[in-house]
């Protein structure tokens, strides 16, 4: 993944602000060429009242002008293809971190469960009864109301927050190709099962971009 740059709204990876570096430079030159083109024609009648024989040399500059400006926005939109190419590209390796965070998250999970069957399995045979894990209320709504316990205790093991963590990284993976492929956020299939989840920096800043 391109190294990103952060600013005061948005994260920008390197590649993007290279490409749209480009897409600038091409359109002030087009701004230039253009205001160049109407100076010398605001300028034309006074300097053709002092010498007719000028009005084809600067009809034929301000002509120039005006297509050096159209050159240069045609560049400036080539240019934008590569930003689009470049956003995509960083949506594209920003899923696939997610995908190696989940996969990392569920290894640990998986030998911390190993693990705790063990040391229960040996409790067991040193006490004879068997040791369950102890979690506190979780939170729950009743009409309407969202009730958090304040009892202090874990209300999932280490574990179980891996697993979730997991599953919330493949959904984030899953709605940032989602992305990719739609150009929008809007309409994620997932995302009534899977309730609220907040679009990931470099996917909400290429949406931003709205060059998707």
């Amino acid at each position: 993944m391109s190294t990103p740059t952060q600013t005061a709204d948005q994260t920008i990876p390197n590649a993007v602000a290279k490409a749209q570096a480009v897409v600038d430079k091409w359109t002030e030159k087009a701004s230039a060429a253009r205001e160049e083109a109407q100076r010398v024609d605001r300028e034309s009648g006074a300097q053709i009242l002092e010498n007719p024989a000028a009005a084809e040399k600067i009809t034929t500059k301000v002509l120039t002008l005006e297509r050096q400006a159209r050159a240069y926005d045609s560049a400036a939109t080539e240019a934008k293809a590569q930003v689009r190419k470049a956003w995509q590209d960083a949506i594209a390796a920003e899923a696939k971190e997610l995908d190696k965070s989940a996969v990392s998250m569920r290894r640990e999970a998986e030998k911390i469960e190993a693990d705790a069957v063990k040391l229960i399995d040996k409790l067991e045979q040193l006490q004879g009864v068997r040791y369950v894990p102890k979690v506190g209320q979780a939170t729950h709504v009743d009409a309407g109301n969202v009730y958090r316990p304040d009892d202090g205790a874990a209300r999932e093991t280490r574990s179980q927050d891996l697993e979730a963590r997991a599953a919330g990284a493949e959904s984030q993976a899953k709605l940032a190709r989602w992305v990719l492929e739609t150009g929008s956020a809007s309409s994620f299939p997932g995302q009534p099962t899977l309730g609220y989840l907040t679009t990931l920096p470099i996917t909400q800043a290429a949406l931003n971009s709205g060059l998707l």
